[in-house]
């Protein structure tokens, strides 16, 4: 007698993902996003690993941060003794501690480097105290330069960020046109550098001879059309798949002018990215200057030891956790609040979004975020060992593709698993593997969006920081500032992180928006089970499924 085997439905399986036992059958029990009190903390393990982290830190931060000081990149003679200045004495070396304060002079002789009072004429070179503390000097120039340009650095982020809204709006009031527009000109804009490319390789390789120009000029050609054929072709496979873009564009543009607080997040994240990368790369300058003296041969040297190097290694990998964690931590506060804004039929009764998702968050699941930026952080850290032992570059080009791909594939799964984190409220593993799942049966879309939309984003990106770019460097250029390249460069540093901050929101929309899409066209049917879906997404759907009847 055969057995009749049963067929998971849809909501049975989401009530199995989230360990649900009760009313299997019944829509109306499901909550997305998952309520508070049906949430449990996970991965709560790492928390307590990246605290460990940070309690490994402090004290070898602590000690390198006390061996700091600028003199000590300044030249010296032969046992550490800076000219014109009282030197520290050294119990283990009797030639530390002199009084140079009358020896101004820094002479090179057959014996080394020595501080003198005069520049004799037997020696091989002298520099003046003056020119023994240039580097320091020219940085303590570099900053005065920087701080008298600060208005001009404020005003290029005040710009930036006009033109990142501008954009926003036009994504949600023009949104056909701008893709559109950015889209064909992208295009447009890579054949045409292709082709100047191409003919400045040919200039160099067949009238100058100059092969290695040639040769950067043909690679760039190469890459430059190689990204607008495939433009091309996958605009050409999916061109039905540009309305789902676009209107998930417009949605996503949508939902972040009506979430409570959306808008002003990408200024609120602004501020703690930046003071994070100026804390790195202020402790990075001071631990740089952080040396001990040391034997080296038969002199003296001003050298790293090995807790001061351990802590520069230590001090990169958590820098690069915290970032990806922040990122994260973005990424599933954005989920929860649009998951509720999609799974919401009337909107004028959202209480919140933003801020009860960014509770739940802290309050279950901060160890999810830290472990999906652990293990992003792990590769990175790989990477970064493996090119800088790679001896040449072919095998720098091989550990770039290796760990690119792999990196691409674990940001991919981290960002959709904490989207459904944020929404059903299970662990970093069970999450990701849900959202593989629905990626997957929506393998074309997920295509679409992932290389039209983000080509699209790219090059609205770009564009931002090139008119803003342009616009700084009029600013401080008429500002007649000594330190012009400085503050140009501080700007575009700027400009790029205040752009990636706004479009990183905007993606994560998109994301989370889209896998709202999926879950509601798993487990309703549009009929005994409604779409949450606007009728725009709902229309896309009927047509879908049209052609395919």
């Amino acid at each position: 007698m055969e057995q009749t085997v049963y067929e998971e439905s849809p909501i049975q399986q989401l009530y199995k993902f989230r360990n649900l036992a009760s009313n299997p059958n019944d829509p109306n029990d499901i909550s997305i996003p998952a309520t508070p009190e049906t949430r449990s903390v996970t991965d709560k393990n790492y928390t307590i690993v990246f605290a460990i982290g940070l309690i490994i830190l402090i004290p070898f931060l602590g000690y390198t941060l006390a061996h700091s000081d600028i003199n000590n990149l300044a030249d010296h003679d032969g046992c550490g003794n800076l000219c014109g200045q009282e030197n520290k004495k050294y119990d283990e070396w009797n030639c530390t501690g002199q009084d140079f304060r009358n020896k101004k002079w820094l002479a090179m002789t057959f014996n080394g480097n020595e501080c003198t009072d005069t520049c004799k004429k037997d020696y091989f070179g002298c520099f003046s105290e003056k020119e023994v503390f240039d580097p320091v000097e020219k940085f303590k120039k570099f900053l005065n330069g920087i701080e008298e340009g600060t208005w001009i650095i404020m005003t290029s982020l005040v710009t930036c960020s006009a033109l990142c809204l501008v954009m926003l709006l036009l994504f949600k009031y023009a949104v056909d046109f701008t893709v559109w527009f950015l889209l064909i000109g992208g295009m447009g804009v890579t054949a045409i550098g292709a082709c100047l490319s191409w003919g400045q390789y040919r200039r160099y390789a067949t009238y100058n001879g100059d092969s290695k120009k040639a040769k950067k000029y043909f690679e760039l050609a190469l890459t430059l059309g190689l990204i607008t054929v495939g433009m091309v072709i996958l605009l050409i496979c999916f061109i039905k798949r540009v309305k789902l873009v676009i209107q998930l564009f417009k949605e996503s543009a949508k939902a972040i002018f009506e979430i409570p607080g959306m808008i002003y997040l990408p200024f609120l994240t602004f501020v703690p990215v930046i003071l994070s990368l100026v804390l790195y790369t202020v402790l990075c300058f001071y631990m740089y200057t952080a040396r001990t003296l040391q034997q080296v041969g038969s002199n003296l040297e001003y050298d790293f030891d090995g807790a001061m190097v351990f802590t520069l290694i230590l001090n990169f990998f958590m820098f690069i956790w915290i970032a990806l964690f922040m990122y994260g931590a973005q990424y599933m506060i954005i989920s929860g609040a649009v998951s509720a804004w999609f799974f919401t039929r009337d909107k004028n009764y959202l209480d919140r979004p933003l801020r009860t998702s960014f509770m739940v968050f802290v309050k279950y699941h901060l160890g999810t975020v830290f472990l999906g930026s652990l293990i992003i952080a792990i590769v990175t850290f790989i990477k970064a060992i493996l090119r800088s032992l790679s001896s040449n570059n072919r095998t720098r080009w091989i550990v770039e593709c290796c760990c690119n791909e792999i990196l691409a594939f674990l940001k991919l799964f981290s960002k959709n698993a904490y989207v459904q984190t944020a929404m059903h409220g299970q662990p970093f593993f069970k999450s990701g593997g849900r959202a593989v799942s629905l990626l997957v049966s929506n393998v074309e879309n997920v295509i679409a969006i992932n290389s039209i939309g983000d080509f699209i984003l790219a090059i609205a990106q770009v564009l931002i920081v090139v008119i803003n770019s342009l616009l700084s460097y009029q600013i401080a250029k008429a500002s007649e500032n000594e330190n012009l390249a400085g503050i140009f460069i501080i700007c575009l540093i700027f400009n790029i992180f205040m752009v990636i901050t706004f479009f990183a929101i905007f993606e994560a929309t998109i994301d989370s928006m889209f896998m709202c899409f999926c879950e509601d066209s798993l487990i309703n049917d549009g009929m005994s089970r409604p779409y949450y879906m606007t009728k725009g997404l709902r229309q896309l759907i009927e047509n879908s499924k049209a052609v395919f009847q």
